[in-house]
């Protein structure tokens, strides 16, 4: 970990190289491989999400209030009690989301190295060491990013947190495949995210929206197409960070045997 720290550190002081045209084309090459199989992960994990949550609200505000309950949901009109609860909920939420996108990760790298992309992946990092910085990571940034969004709203600034809360997004986007493939503690992939990512703002942004813009053309094909062009977002992002960081292979056998000693 320490000698990726370090070579991660060089590459954010010295700054690295990276074409857009390239990366669009490994991108969707990679995406080409695995969207199939990320489709279906996606699908799984939305029905499994939405039994989930239909099961919590209806609990707690009964099953024939739900549909108008998640309408007027506004944590605005929640008491500071409520607030700080909403909080902590979002915090919890995205620390367990952040093991998912890793096992998306997982995923496109699989198709890189050419070998069998899986449904069942999406549940790796749960059971390895990474999952308690993958949690700490997404919790951090939740908290952050929901805490902004509260403030300035009630501030009367909703405009200004939703930059904040977009630019915290931004920067921290490289911190799941930094803990996975650099096996960086949750704090450190945080902080490296955000060097890196300040080298080549304005480029890293255009990739980013290219990838949101392309993945949103399933809206068009029934909506359930959505399912099928999302995992093209994170093809961008491995392909960004693969570029600026290249993983070796013997990174990833090393992290299956600290995985099976635990």
């Amino acid at each position: 970990m320490e000698e990726n720290y370090q070579k991660l550190q060089k590459i954010a002081k010295e700054g690295y190289t990276i074409e857009f045209g390239e990366v669009l084309e490994k991108s969707f090459e990679n995406f080409k491989k695995c969207f199939g199989v990320m489709g279906l992960a996606l699908i799984l994990l939305s029905i499994v999400l939405f039994i989930l949550f239909f099961g919590i609200f209806g609990a707690i505000v009964g099953f024939s209030e739900i549909n108008q309950t998640m309408v007027d949901f506004d944590p605005m009109m929640l008491s500071g009690t409520f607030m700080f609860a909403y909080l902590i909920f979002a915090g919890i939420f995205s620390g367990i989301m952040a093991g998912f996108n890793a096992g998306f990760y997982k995923m496109v790298h699989q198709a890189e190295m050419n070998s069998g992309v899986d449904v069942s992946t999406l549940f790796y990092y749960f059971r390895t060491h990474y999952f308690k910085e993958l949690f700490v990571s997404g919790a951090l940034i939740a908290f952050a990013t929901t805490g902004i969004t509260l403030l300035f709203e009630l501030l009367h600034l909703k405009f200004i947190g939703m930059l904040l809360t977009y630019t915290v997004s931004f920067l921290t986007f490289l911190t799941v495949p930094l803990i996975i493939f650099s096996d960086l503690k949750s704090v450190q992939a945080i902080t490296m995210s955000i060097q890196l990512t300040l080298k080549k703002p304005l480029l890293l942004i255009g990739l980013l929206l290219v990838a949101v813009l392309l993945a949103m053309l399933g809206l068009f094909a029934f909506c359930i197409g959505i399912f099928f062009t999302l995992p093209y977002i994170y093809s961008m992002v491995y392909i960004i960070y693969n570029t600026i960081s290249p993983i070796k292979e013997n990174n990833i056998i090393d992290e299956i045997g600290r995985s099976e000693t635990e």
